[in-house]
């Protein structure tokens, strides 16, 4: 019995060095776009060829992001149906994606993951509103700054300007304090909800 004590004592120590490691390299935080999404990729982008042969689509990615906050690499999970929406979709994001990057238990920068979609829409076919809902939630500190925004919901048409998930709080228009009676700032978590309705109208 003391000899199997003994053994379990001195194999604690390592456990306990190989279990707060194991902690440590865990992700606390992931990676969060440092710029807005939106401007990744546009329509001022299009591929020539896929103009030519009118091909549109969604291109959905997964990003790795390395400790500095740029893409490592950058892989097609869905593809549009075209070749050069997907080449342009990874070479793009790579470019111009910048992020907080993921941080472990002590806050130390770590590499991530992010993964989003990029909606390929041919310029002609964007010259009617279409149905759609975007809405943005974020809270409101008591000093007026913006924190813990978020896309809630992205359907329809909408869902072409942002992915449901965190954004950049500098993307999100609003600028503004709430106050008490007494004037002294408090916290608010806002809501807000943008929709296009369109429906047959009498001639």
């Amino acid at each position: 019995m003391l000899s199997l004590m003994i053994l379990l004592l001195a194999d604690a120590p390592g456990t306990l060095e190989a279990g707060t490691a194991a902690a440590n390299a865990m992700v606390l935080r992931p990676a969060v776009p440092a710029n807005f999404p939106g401007t990744w990729a546009t329509t001022n982008d299009y591929p020539p060829a896929a103009l030519r042969a009118m091909e549109q689509g969604a291109t959905e990615y997964a990003l790795t992001v390395s400790p500095a906050g740029r893409v490592a690499s950058c892989i097609v999970t869905a593809s549009s149906g075209s070749m050069d929406l997907d080449e342009a979709t990874c070479r793009l994001v790579s470019d111009r994606a910048r992020f907080a990057p993921a941080t472990d238990a002590r806050g130390h920068a770590i590499a991530g993951q992010y993964a989003s979609r990029v909606h390929w829409v041919l310029p002609s076919a964007r010259g009617a509103l279409k149905p759609g809902t975007l809405a943005f939630r974020f809270v409101v500190s008591p000093d007026g700054t913006k924190r813990d925004c978020e896309v809630i919901e992205a359907e329809g048409a909408m869902g072409a300007r942002a992915a449901v998930g965190t954004v950049p709080c500098a993307a999100i228009p609003f600028n503004g304090r709430y106050v008490n009676d007494n004037g002294e700032g408090e916290a608010r978590r806002v809501t807000i909800t943008q929709t296009v309705a369109v429906e047959a109208a009498p001639n």
